[in-house]
């Protein structure tokens, strides 16, 4: 049971960062200001700043 969970779980997570993806992929700008602000964001995430 606890697999299924984990499995759920992670389709789940795949699921919200495609939605998250269109969203960026949407906004003014395209492809390439997503993409700009999630190397910003995963560069934050990575030095804490």
């Amino acid at each position: 049971m606890k697999a299924l969970n984990d499995l759920h779980q992670a389709l789940e997570e795949r699921r919200a960062e495609r939605r998250y993806r269109r969203a960026l992929r949407n906004l003014p700008g395209g492809v390439d200001a997503a993409t700009d602000a999630e190397r910003r964001r995963l560069f934050a995430s990575f030095h804490n700043c």
